[in-house]
């Protein structure tokens, strides 16, 4: 998890969304201050729809959070773009219902030209869950695992588990230790389907030492203190895992030249219908963390469109809420 993930999860949801301030652009001002009188004159003269306050909410966002039916179906009519995101990527549509604005939802969903992923309001609610969970800092980030700190949704634990289980590793090889809570965990379930697994886990810093301490980490954890990409760590891996059966997970630095690097380095490792679990593809707005730049999601698409023995295995998506959307990449022969 990058430090500047971290920081995100400080940013609070509601808060993006305040928009009355002197300085806003004249529409932002206008709705936040709910002029209707005042926003129709700004239509009427072409004012531009798009426009952001500092905080990337568009007019449209902040009216549908604020539940302003009027200036929302005026704002609607003139063209403004309702798959517009502010910097926690929250659209028009999810503002309304994360706020309980049913009217305002209606008139979303109607509009003639609606994108068909709009139709689709599962979707929509998953998506609303995924943000409000991702900004809280008492859900994911709170998680542990024997008392150690795993920064891991329970859903993609669970259909990780359930990949353990099928593939019954000889080796786990996780890039991104942190405190180790996850490996641990990947370990523990490890060790039910296959006594003599071991997990390797790489990480640039040590922050491990509760973790090591487990008596289930001393005897099936192994840890690397290093840089995933670096050729020594690639090559005796490469020595160690030879002729096993090997699952790999990347979650150390989310920056998309990184991840891809580990992508081409780790993918000749992973054995034939076992998978690459590419983690947090969900940021740089997929759906969160819209400002992080590319990562994961884009270096996981690079990849994917120069090989042709690895492929986006989207029934481990069955839980509907996933941080690795198009991550869980199965090896073909």
């Amino acid at each position: 998890m990058t430090t500047t993930m971290k920081a995100a999860l400080l940013g609070v949801l509601l808060l993006s969304l305040n928009a009355c301030t002197q300085n806003e652009p004249e529409l932002i001002d206008a709705v936040g201050n709910r002029q209707f009188d005042r926003v129709k004159v700004l239509l009427d003269r072409g004012v531009d729809l798009e426009t952001k306050n500092q905080d990337g909410a568009t007019a449209l966002i902040i009216a549908a959070f604020e539940g302003y039916t009027e200036i929302v179906q005026g704002l609607v009519n003139a063209g403004a773009d309702i798959d517009a995101r502010n910097n926690q990527g929250l659209t028009p549509l999810m503002a309304a219902t994360t706020r309980g604005h049913p009217d305002i939802v209606q008139v979303l969903l109607t509009r003639p030209e609606l994108p068909q992923e709009y139709l689709s309001f599962q979707e929509n609610i998953t998506d609303i869950f995924h943000i409000i969970s991702y900004l809280d800092t008492r859900t994911w980030p709170s998680n542990t695992w024997f008392g150690v700190p795993a920064w891991q949704n329970p859903n993609d634990i669970w259909i990780t588990q359930e990949i353990i289980s099928e593939i019954k590793p000889d080796y786990i090889i996780e890039t991104g230790t942190f405190h180790g809570g996850s490996a641990v965990l990947w370990a523990t379930i490890l060790d039910q389907v296959n006594p003599d697994g071991r997990v390797i886990t790489i990480d640039v810093e040590d922050l491990s030492s509760e973790a090591r301490s487990l008596s289930i980490a001393k005897r099936k954890v192994e840890f690397i203190l290093g840089s995933s990409t670096d050729p020594e760590i690639i090559n005796r891996l490469t020595e160690e895992v030879s002729g096993k059966k090997v699952l790999v997970i990347l979650d150390s630095l989310h920056a998309k030249e990184h991840v891809y690097q580990e992508l081409k380095l780790y993918s000749p490792l992973v054995s034939v219908g076992s998978y690459i679990i590419v983690q947090d593809t969900d940021v740089n707005g997929h759906p969160v963390f819209v400002q992080h730049g590319p990562g994961p999601m884009e270096a996981t698409q690079q990849f994917l469109s120069e090989v042709d023995n690895f492929h986006s295995d989207k029934t481990r998506e069955r839980l509907l809420f996933t941080m690795h959307p198009d991550g869980y990449l199965k090896r073909s022969p």
